[in-house]
């Protein structure tokens, strides 16, 4: 075992511990950009849905940045991030009249 001289602390295996931060510090980095373009995105979408008078409800649909965030962020995968992406555009673009429909009704879910 080598043990290395660190900031006045020996530790084990100093240098493969520091190879590995940058790449956890790149990956929540780019997790967190993900997660605000996505509360963005969602915060907007339901903003367009009261401009347009479309009527749809549901927990995806509100103004509520940080609830977007967080539950990006803490609690999903990117599939379902996307998947719940495509609901509120499929939604708008049939409330618009120009998107084809997926769905029957308004969601409420």
């Amino acid at each position: 075992m080598k043990l290395t001289w660190m900031f006045g602390v020996q530790v084990l295996g100093a240098a493969s511990a520091i190879s590995l931060t940058p790449a956890i510090v790149a990956a929540q980095d780019g997790k967190q950009a993900f997660c605000v373009d996505y509360a963005n995105e969602a915060v907007e979408m339901q903003r367009r849905n009261i401009a347009l008078g479309c009527g749809i409800e549901g927990i995806r649909w509100h103004e509520w940045w940080d609830s977007h965030y967080g539950w990006c962020k803490d609690w999903v995968s990117p599939k379902d991030v996307h998947y719940h992406t495509e609901l509120r555009r499929t939604e708008i673009a049939q409330c618009r009249g120009d998107g084809e429909q997926r769905s029957s009704g308004r969601s409420r879910y």
